[in-house]
């Protein structure tokens, strides 16, 4: 079997069992950020949990105009500086948008951060896909990403690394990452799947 109709069918695993779920986030991941929110711009807040709402609901013009709201008060606060870049790539406004992925990296290289860079790096959009030289670096990034200790373990990172290791004709580690996504998909079988607002050309997925 080909590795993309490999990898494919995972992505439909995975997918099957996120759908089959209600939405929602790690709440307790988002409390923590809305922890570290109040001690810098206590006002903010409540922009920043509506700012989310908008882009779970992929209303990026909303969301776009909220997170900006909260980067004013707190511009050097990375979960902002990464979703509202995202928010922005997702409008189609790419070099604003990488430009703040680029700051968020900067000022936290944590998991997050690093896997937002290289999957806009590489995928600004559903229809576009960067060129060589982006997706190489993007590749380096999601590598480094996964290598980190994170919070979530729902597939989100490996569905990266797995595209990214395909598009750089890496099979070693595009078997790995499909490999730890059949497991994910086993382990999350009734559970609900959430991953931050992207796409890729590979599925459309709401990751």
């Amino acid at each position: 079997m080909r590795p993309l109709l490999v990898f494919g069918c995972l992505i439909v695993c995975l997918t099957t069992v996120a759908s089959a779920q209600s939405t929602g986030r790690n709440m307790k991941k988002e409390a923590m950020i809305w922890e570290q929110l109040k001690v810098i711009a206590p006002g903010s807040v409540e922009d920043f949990k509506a700012a989310t709402i908008a882009i779970d609901n992929e209303k990026y013009d909303e969301a776009e105009r909220l997170y900006r709201a909260v980067y004013k008060k707190a511009p050097n606060f990375d979960p902002v500086m990464r979703r509202l870049g995202m928010s922005l790539c997702l409008e189609g406004k790419n070099d604003e948008g990488i430009e703040l992925l680029e700051k968020a990296v900067e000022t936290n290289r944590n998991t997050d951060n690093l896997s937002a860079l290289a999957q806009y790096l590489a995928y600004p959009a559903n229809d576009k896909q960067s060129g060589p030289e982006q997706k190489q670096r993007a590749f380096q990034l999601i590598k480094e990403a996964v290598s980190l200790p994170h919070i979530d373990d729902d597939g989100y990172y490996q569905f990266i690394l797995g595209q990214l290791a395909l598009d750089n004709q890496d099979l070693e580690t595009f078997r790995k990452a499909t490999n730890q996504l059949s497991v994910l998909q086993r382990k999350l079988r009734g559970s609900r799947v959430h991953l931050e607002a992207c796409r890729f050309p590979l599925a459309s997925l709401d990751l």
